[in-house]
């Protein structure tokens, strides 16, 4: 403890200064330093004002760095969104520096922080979308398109329900683009049609959720009331295929109509 009058430092035990015999008080630390500025005006003074400078320094700095890492979220999450759709989620890295620059950033920050999670949910969407197409396209080269297999068909007439007909006609389409149709009207016309089929074109209808197939069937062999007929022949057909598998089979040649049924794999 010092002493109040000469100064002189005393252990905290002592009751007098040891020097000039002035009685020691046990002050607390805050009533020390108010003693000591008053003692000291100058020098505290001088203290107070260093202390000030490097508090505005470090703001200063501290204003400066986040400045900083605003500017480069900003630029990041730019980066990051044309990126993200043009490759999707593989920009995923530039995204997530921009939010961490973005956080680090505060109010300065938001921007770039608002457009690296911007650049992260266009990423998962297109991901999404591409690795649904590739796997749809995978299926399809594995197993063929929806529209493979072998219908049951018969005369259409309006308003039928579905299954609804006489069977006459069965068409197969297999998935190396060969087709086989079978018919049997009556005694007196009946036959069998193989030979490759084109897929022209095809129609998502979403009012009624079906799918339209148009295709050109090339006959290489054909064989009508037992007899063989081998010059080759195309025709065009459409394909019409609902969401509960309902199937319409149009000869745009003859312009029959067929109601048809795909058998279940």
């Amino acid at each position: 403890m010092d002493c109040p009058k000469c100064g002189m430092s005393n252990n905290n035990s002592n009751e007098y200064c040891v020097v000039c015999g002035t009685k020691l008080s046990k002050e607390s630390k805050e009533e020390q330093f108010d003693f000591t500025m008053k003692m000291n005006p100058l020098d505290n003074k001088d203290k107070y004002q260093k202390m000030h400078y490097f508090q505005e320094q470090k703001k200063d700095y501290v204003g400066e760095q986040e400045e900083l890492y605003g500017n480069k979220s900003l630029i990041y999450g730019i980066i990051s969104i044309i990126l993200s759709l043009v490759i999707g989620i593989i920009a995923l890295p530039l995204s997530i520096i921009s939010i961490v620059y973005g956080v680090k950033g505060k109010k300065k920050g938001r921007k770039g922080l608002v457009l690296g999670l911007l650049s992260i949910i266009i990423g998962v969407i297109i991901f999404i979308f591409f690795t649904s197409t590739l796997l749809r396209i995978i299926s399809n080269k594995i197993s063929g398109p929806k529209y493979i297999g072998t219908y049951s068909c018969g005369n259409y007439e309006e308003n039928m329900k579905i299954g609804e007909f006489d069977e006459n006609l069965t068409l197969e389409l297999t998935k190396d683009n060969i087709f086989i149709i079978k018919y049997n009207y009556n005694d007196n016309d009946k036959g069998i049609i193989e030979g490759t089929y084109k897929e022209d074109q095809n129609e998502y209808t979403k009012e009624t959720n079906s799918y339209k197939y148009d295709f050109t069937f090339t006959a290489t062999k054909r064989i009508i009331n037992g007899k063989e007929i081998k010059e080759p022949s195309s025709t065009k057909f459409n394909l019409i295929v609902g969401s509960k598998g309902e199937t319409i089979l149009y000869n745009q040649t003859t312009t029959y109509t067929y109601a048809c049924i795909k058998a279940k794999n």
